[in-house]
């Protein structure tokens, strides 16, 4: 259930990051909220008997308070009205119980607890979203004589019918000669929006090696208020250096809506890129949909996802996303807010739905706003810049103390002979879908050694 969760609260978070950069000033008040929430575990297909039994117990007497106010927010976990832990966030640092407040970022947090972080990679796609107009501008600017400008042009797919529209074709060596300084130009958007140096060295790496071949289109589209908002490029790329591909792209990002279609089969073999996404905002309504395919000698996943919310004083529709790699069944995961706005109450229903292949995870959470509440930080301070290994260490191992006492709470609200197998049945889970999980040192609750 862990792992069902967490996907869920991604979703979350990737959705409503979505909808605020689209939606007026209403919902920036979501910054400011304080809200209970409560979850019926409706079906879990991994287990049955005693384990699932525990489970549905656990959750029907737990609770989650959550508490954000401006840059700071309070997350506390309930048991029977008992407080079971908390994690505390703002702009500096965070606190995960009394003894001490750590001053640091987010990839601080997650080095400390030793976990991946679930938003990183959204992060990193949004970067990407908003970098990307900045480069194509870049490379379009730098281009400016060498443009055929007409009136008109083609209707992008959930936006706008362009103004003017500027083509620029040109030798593949030519274009190469101004797509560096586009990549620059990228690398430092992609800066402002993105903290994960890995990730934007390993992107600025990939692109700086994209070559080009033969006669390549290059199209800007500009809106009736003289900015571009769309671009198209045909023409043959090389990818690092040897994989050449006939590569159609179009990217198209407004107020409104976007846009993007990349397709780019391998000039031989059965390889391929392949993305296809769209989505607008209207009169209320958040709609996107589309697919996509990768393929290689290693990969070969595909995936489709459609999203209908309409945000009229609240929050209701779905989310639809389905993912399959290579040989493993089909992931499906479907999200049904029913979610009420009045002012700064919420109330309401959110219904989730985890399928793999014929075995099904479904909670429904209940949401419900609660009185405000306010949150001292400790007054003792770590900053985690100046911990050396062994102190980190040390840290780490306290804290693993402090989240395994609550682990510990439930157990005692199983039967004394059932303890062991709950607890080996649901760890021995998490360790198979997550490598970097180790088994818990608990020899009391051990049963059997584990199957290979």
């Amino acid at each position: 259930m862990k792992k069902s969760f967490l996907i869920f609260i991604v979703l979350l978070f990737v959705f409503s990051g979505t909808l605020a950069e689209n939606i007026d000033i209403r919902f920036t008040e979501l910054t400011k909220l304080d809200l209970s929430m409560q979850a019926e575990l409706v079906k879990y297909g991994a287990f049955h008997g005693e384990t699932l039994k525990a489970l549905k117990q656990w959750v029907d007497f737990a609770r989650a308070d959550i508490h954000i106010k401006d840059d700071a927010a309070l997350a506390e976990l309930y048991y029977k009205d008992s407080p079971l832990m908390y994690f505390y966030k703002d702009e500096n640092g965070f606190q995960l119980d009394d003894m001490h407040y750590y001053q640091g970022t987010d990839s601080d947090f997650y080095g400390l607890i030793k976990a991946r972080d679930p938003l990183n990679k959204y992060r990193n796609v949004k970067a990407v979203f908003l970098a990307a107009p900045i480069g194509f501008e870049n490379l379009c600017l730098n281009m400016a004589d060498m443009a055929e400008t007409k009136k008109g042009g083609t209707t992008i797919k959930k936006l706008v019918k362009p103004a003017e529209t500027q083509t620029f074709i040109l030798d593949g060596a030519v274009l190469q000669s101004y797509w560096q300084s586009a990549v620059e130009s990228f690398k430092t958007a992609l800066k402002k929006n993105s903290p994960d140096e890995m990730f934007i060295n390993k992107a600025i790496n990939k692109l700086k090696l994209i070559s080009f071949e033969g006669k390549c289109t290059v199209r800007q589209f500009i809106s009736d208020n003289g900015k571009p908002f769309a671009w198209r490029f045909n023409g043959y790329t090389l990818l690092d250096g040897v994989d050449k591909r006939k590569t159609s792209l179009t990217f198209g990002k407004t107020q409104e809506g976007f846009y993007i279609k990349l397709d780019m089969p391998a000039e031989k073999g059965k390889n391929k890129i392949n993305i296809n996404a769209a989505g607008s905002f209207k009169n209320d309504k958040l709609l996107s949909d589309g697919n996509f395919i990768f393929r290689d000698e290693n990969i070969n996943t595909s995936g489709k996802f459609d999203i209908s919310l309409n945000i009229l004083n609240g929050l209701k529709g779905k989310i639809d996303y389905r993912i399959k790699r290579k040989d493993d069944k089909e992931k499906r995961y479907l999200i049904n807010p029913a979610l009420k706005l009045d002012e700064r109450n919420i109330s309401g229903k959110i219904k989730y739905k985890y399928t793999l292949g014929e075995r099904e995870t479904s909670l429904n959470f209940i949401a419900k706003s609660i009185e405000p509440k306010t949150f001292t930080k400790s007054k003792s301070v770590v900053k985690m810049s100046e911990l050396s290994e062994s102190a980190l260490l040390f840290e780490r191992q306290r804290l693993s103390g402090v989240l395994s006492r609550p682990l510990a709470q439930l157990l005692s609200d199983v039967q004394k002979e059932q303890r062991p197998l709950v607890l080996h049945e649901i760890t021995r889970l998490f360790r198979l879908n997550d490598e970097n999980l180790k088994p818990l040192n608990l020899p009391q609750y051990t049963v059997i050694q584990e199957e290979p």
